[in-house]
């Protein structure tokens, strides 16, 4: 993670940043050292309390603060208002996480040698809610890098170990609505047996860490932000 370069560029000293953050300046130390991770609520108070871009922190993607990021220009703040007055907010939610997520598809498509690219064809999938198979891909691969980071893994089939981690992962719920259907995890399974050879598979599994960067690359801060960490 970048928080020792992110506090450098706010110019603070790690005493200081204690100070805001409310955390020992040991505890930070050890952050910026990598002896320890931050957990999710560290990391939110570096974004509550420093407006820190989580893009930046994770993968050293400018620009450092959020309030740096572009903003809507008024003609499209505009349209935004007037298209608020025509649908319901659940309605507005759903088209724009289509948008957000054809657009992050988009991005991948043109590295067609991307591997990861190929494994997001399966967000094209017909889901009511198309945040919801990318999602899936993002907790599966977070949950991998929690599976590498706890104990040593010997695997002798990595299409076989990927597509258990997919079957095995537990249902969440929103709002007593199932978030990662068995439906869902039926298709991605599918998809992996006839689209992707076991060296690919062995290819995504062993580089977890560069899967990850790759689909926050093309993510936006706020999706990161509330889907990152999952499984601290």
């Amino acid at each position: 993670m970048y928080l020792k370069e992110f506090r450098e560029k706010l110019n603070l000293t790690q005493n200081e940043l204690s100070s805001i953050l409310d955390i020992a300046q040991t505890t930070i130390a050890r952050y910026e050292n990598d002896k320890v991770k931050p957990t999710s609520t560290v990391l939110l108070k570096y974004i509550n309390e420093l407006n820190a871009n989580p893009n930046f922190l994770f993968l050293g993607i400018e620009p450092h603060l959020l309030n740096n990021l572009p903003k809507l220009d008024s003609s499209n703040m505009d349209l935004l208002n007037d298209i608020t007055l025509m649908m319901s907010q659940e309605h507005l939610r759903e088209k724009l996480n289509k948008i957000l997520i054809d657009e992050i598809i988009q991005r991948f498509e043109k590295q067609n040698d991307s591997l990861v690219a190929k494994l997001l064809e399966i967000v094209k999938m017909d889901d009511p809610v198309k945040t919801r198979p990318f999602l899936f891909l993002y907790y599966i691969f977070q949950l991998i890098e929690k599976d590498f980071t706890d104990t040593p893994k010997e695997i002798s089939d990595y299409k076989q170990y990927l597509g258990d981690v997919i079957t095995n992962y537990k249902v969440v719920t929103w709002k007593n609505q199932p978030l990662f259907t068995e439906k869902i995890k039926s298709e991605i399974r599918d998809f992996l047996d006839v689209k992707l050879t076991t060296k690919e598979c062995e290819l995504l599994v062993k580089n977890y860490k560069n899967t990850l960067e790759m689909l926050e690359q093309k993510m936006p801060p706020s999706m990161i932000k509330y889907h990152r960490n999952s499984f601290k």
